[in-house]
């Protein structure tokens, strides 16, 4: 994968040795080692009746260097004898739309040694355009047009200069093999690349790596058609054998669930079910039920450690749902209660099912915390869905309800009768998926739903309720995201759902809705981004608009979002840029918009059996109260954000270096690196792109170490 095509952009006029940054070693062994009399790589740059030629040398001591033109210019004398130790050039006085061919050559004694040739087409629509840098949001920040090759940046002297290779396309890659616009060396100006940078072979090395332990994998439900069934195939009623009563629920009661037998999750089977607790909703009326917890009775234990589950963890999750389940529904929307293929009614409570989802025992292996499947608002049929449970259903995996954290240390032995905030974070999440397909589904019949823009919505609710839910720092949804959002943010696009590597997609949705969300509206945004009529990315911009009353573009939000991504938070918050570093404190409007800033959930009731065989119960009052979402901003250059490369660690999105192998996925970017400027005018000069979805967008900031966190406190909004 090494490509020496383009070098880290250096300067135009001098080079400090020190501050090359190479892709491999084999790059260094071809510095030191490298033949007697060679030439690297060798570039034209069509201009209006002129061409910027660049090269990069071997060892070229005790040869001369030549530049030929055909055909000739109308001045100037040809072969031409180049300065030694120079790797700029500018043609003049060529014909516009004339094919030149520019033949770069090292000669000894007359004799070639080394040539290298490139053409160009001289024409009136490639410019030059000209820049004036100042600190502001126009200043910092320039989008480069397909016909100009050229910038030129005055004011630049000691500023930190980066561009993006940006795809705007919302279905295809760019192509790392395809024509991209790369930086090449300045014609004006120096500029030292001083930041880290990561090579193709960094890249390849680390692409299916996931930062977190254990390693967490989302639910990716199967076909119907793939789904197998062990055991009872009959499709008989599901609480055949059981007492359950769905109308009239007690603790106690059994009934048969389809739960999954395999890591895979595609393999279904029926097992007895236990009704261990009963919450009911805070200041409801009398008997009218939240939720029920189900177990299998093998699997509740006085302790909780791996597969096996306490009494007093199932008080716990079921309190803590039946407090803020309806705060989440104020912001969200409510559920369904029928089933979606045949319109009958279902009970209004929510079913939450505690199993050691993929039967592992310790979750090493399946690693699913907790999943929604919409399959259970369908009636099971003899063709089509097989293993539904007929109701409101999502499931929780047990070994992750015991496991935490000792520093680097993973254990799955317990947390003294509380839920892991792992589970809870996921609880609230997978109750998102629920509410969504009642939203999006149901009442505004879009069955097709970008899961990008779902597990968003899901990622947006942990962030709002992650303080309410008394998550620890580490546990916030956040804590995980953002730095391997950081780390791998060039494998996804914003609006991309993968199903390899999907951790990273989580990363890249949930980076860009943190955006949306602290820019647009908080609290009000996310609202009107679930309960609008549209999904995906016109969802997006009709929740903005709506909610700002503005009129923005699906390419301009993604683009500011990618200026966020660009500027370290220290100069955004001069220079007034986006930024992800904002913080909402609490407000009753925005723009006119209504935001939903507290919530109090009162007491709620939890009947909970006190031991294994239900014979007594225990009433229990969760306590209520205001519950704020205000929201925390992000500094993306935060110390506890760092990723490490080579044998240091960066802070902020990591750049990726000039000329790497890497393609742009739909709707993402690549970030580079270029440079420190160090005189007041410097032009940087692009190659050209023949894919109309490519933009190159240019960044100018004050310079910093890439390997110094960015400790600047968040802007505050009451509003």
């Amino acid at each position: 994968m090494r490509n020496n095509k383009f070098l880290a952009l250096i300067s135009s006029l001098a080079i400090m040795a020190a501050s090359f940054s190479f892709t491999s070693c084999e790059d260094i062994l071809n510095i030191i080692f490298a033949p007697l009399g060679t030439l690297n790589s060798f570039e034209a740059f069509p201009l209006s009746n002129s061409a910027y030629l660049t090269w990069t040398n071997g060892a070229i001591s005790s040869y001369s260097l030549y530049l030929d033109v055909s055909p000739r210019p109308t001045t100037g004398t040809y072969p031409l004898r180049i300065t030694e130790n120079n790797n700029y050039l500018m043609v003049d006085n060529l014909q516009n739309g004339e094919t030149y061919t520019f033949t770069l050559y090292l000669s000894s004694n007359g004799e070639v040694v080394s040539s290298k040739t490139a053409t160009a087409i001289p024409s009136s629509s490639y410019t030059i355009d000209p820049h004036e840098y100042n600190a502001t949001s126009s200043g910092s920040f320039i989008e480069v047009p397909a016909n100009t090759v050229a910038v030129r940046i005055t004011g630049a002297n000691g500023k930190h200069i980066s561009y993006a290779n940006v795809n705007t396309s919302t279905s295809s890659a760019i192509s790392a093999t395809s024509v991209r616009r790369y930086a090449s060396p300045a014609s004006a100006g120096t500029i030292s690349p001083n930041v880290i940078s990561r090579s193709a072979e960094e890249v390849s090395e680390e692409s299916n790596t996931e930062l977190s332990a254990p390693v967490i994998k989302n639910f990716i439900p199967p076909s119907f058609s793939d789904v197998k069934i062990i055991g009872d195939n009959s499709r008989v009623a599901y609480s055949s054998g059981g007492s359950f009563n769905p109308s009239n629920p007690q603790v106690g009661q059994t009934r048969m669930i389809y739960v999954d037998q395999d890591v895979n999750l595609e393999t279904y089977g029926l097992e007895s079910m236990k009704l261990y607790a009963i919450g009911y909703k805070p200041n409801g009326t009398e008997n009218e039920i939240a939720c029920l917890v189900w177990a299998r009775q093998s699997d509740v234990d006085d302790s909780s450690r791996d597969s096996k589950i306490s009494l007093g963890v199932i008080r716990d999750i079921t309190e803590k749902f039946v407090k803020y389940y309806q705060f989440e529904e104020r912001i969200f929307g409510g559920t369904y209660n029928k089933l979606y293929n045949t319109g009958e009614s279902i009970p209004s409570y929510v079913n939450i099912v505690l199993w050691d989802i993929g039967k592992d025992k310790t979750s090493g292996n399946c690693g699913v915390v907790g999943y929604f499947w919409a399959k259970d608002y369908y009636k099971n049929m003899t063709s089509g869905v097989r293993n539904s449970n007929e109701g409101k259903f999502f499931y929780i995996d047990i070994p992750f309800c015991n496991y935490r954290r000792i520093g680097d240390y993973v254990s799955y032995d317990g947390n003294d009768n509380t839920v892991s905030d792992t589970v809870i974070s996921t609880l609230f999440h997978e109750y998102q998926h629920m509410i969504d397909f009642n939203t999006k589904t149901i009442n505004h019949n879009i069955t097709n739903v970008d899961t990008w823009y779902n597990e968003m919505l899901s990622m947006l609710c942990e962030d709002l309720m992650g303080d309410a839910l008394g998550l620890e720092e580490r546990e916030k949804v956040y804590a995980g995201r953002i730095p391997n959002f950081n780390g791998y943010y060039y494998y996804s696009g914003a609006a991309q759902y993968l199903s390899s590597n999907s951790w990273v997609s989580y990363a890249t949705a949930y980076s860009f809705g943190s955006f949306l969300m602290r820019n647009y509206g908080g609290t009000a945004l996310v609202r009107e981004m679930s309960i609008n009529a549209y999904a995906g990315r016109e969802s997006v911009v009709n929740a903005v608009n709506a909610v700002n009353g503005i009129n923005r573009t699906w390419n301009g939000l993604l683009q500011e979002y990618i200026q966020a991504c660009a500027f370290r938070a220290a100069y955004a918050k001069t220079a007034h840029l986006p930024t992800h570093n904002i913080t909402h404190t609490g407000g009753t409007t925005y723009n006119g918009g209504t935001w939903i800033e507290s919530f109090n959930v009162g007491n709620a009731q939890i009947l909970i059996a006190c031991d294994t065989n239900a014979s007594t119960y225990d009433n229990v009052n969760a306590t209520g109260g205001t519950v704020s979402t205000a929201v925390t901003g992000l500094n993306l250059w935060k110390s506890s954000y760092g990723n490490a490369v080579s044998s240091s660690t960066y802070y902020g999105p990591i750049p990726v270096k000039i000329g790497a192998e890497i393609d742009v996925q739909p709707t993402g970017f690549v970030m580079h690196s270029i440079g420190k400027a160090n005189s007041n005018d410097v032009t940087l000069f692009f190659t050209s792109s023949s894919n109309s979805n490519e933009k190159l967008l240019v960044f100018i900031q004050d310079d910093y170490s890439a390997t110094t966190a960015d400790s600047t406190d968040p802007e505050s909004r009451s509003n």
